[in-house]
């Protein structure tokens, strides 16, 4: 064998010794897919990320499931819908835009303090998909939130604390969280003055 391909041999066998294998991610129970009613147990500012040479401000709700719980406990599941903190009217509304009018039953007031939308009820259409470990999410269609069922009110339990705001992919500076009554600096969601024929960059469009 030529020095030549022994060499290109030592480093192929090197690199393959430094590969780290992937850390398995734990698939959760999450809900099932369809409806569900919930109660909002914290409003979290997840700060802003970088898309494309711009700040997005971005947070996150965390609805509290009423009608399913973690196998062998006692824990309500979770459903952690994040969102771009804007509120774009239609026709490019966007997902906190929909979500707030949809629970509400009426557009957002643009003077809206979010401390107050701790406990807000609301019923939500849940579908699960795989991120691109393979692992299986449930996420919230914000076209399809309602007021909350009649009779079908969820309480936030007694005690409970939210979670602790994980690592969000890109530059993220992370905020203060509103929940059960505390409060969070008064900020306002970004209102759109874009024209109505250019289309809003949308949640999906950025990865997180």
């Amino acid at each position: 064998m030529s020095n030549k391909n022994q060499t290109s041999k030592n480093k192929e066998t090197v690199n393959n010794m430094l590969k780290l294998p992937k850390s398995k991610k734990k698939q959760f129970q999450i809900a099932a897919e369809g409806q569900h009613s919930v109660v909002l147990g914290a409003v979290q500012d997840c700060g802003t990320q970088t898309y494309k040479n711009e700040q997005v401000a971005k947070l996150r709700f965390v609805w509290i499931v009423g009608d399913e719980f973690e196998t062998g406990t006692d824990k309500p599941i979770l459903l952690i819908q994040y969102m771009s903190f804007k509120l774009t009217k239609p026709p490019f509304a966007s997902s906190l835009y929909k979500t707030l009018r949809g629970a509400t039953g009426k557009p957002p007031d643009p003077d809206l303090d979010f401390d107050t939308l701790v406990g807000l009820q609301a019923l939500v259409t849940v579908y699960q998909k795989a991120d691109e470990d393979g692992i299986l999410k449930a996420n919230i269609d914000p076209d399809l939130v309602s007021p909350p069922a009649p009779g079908q009110c969820v309480e936030i339990p007694e005690g409970w604390e939210p979670p602790h705001l994980e690592s969000l992919r890109g530059s993220v500076q992370d905020g203060p969280t509103t929940r059960m009554g505390q409060s969070r600096p008064a900020a306002k969601a970004q209102i759109s003055t874009q024209n109505n024929n250019d289309p809003e960059i949308t949640d999906a469009d950025i990865p997180f």
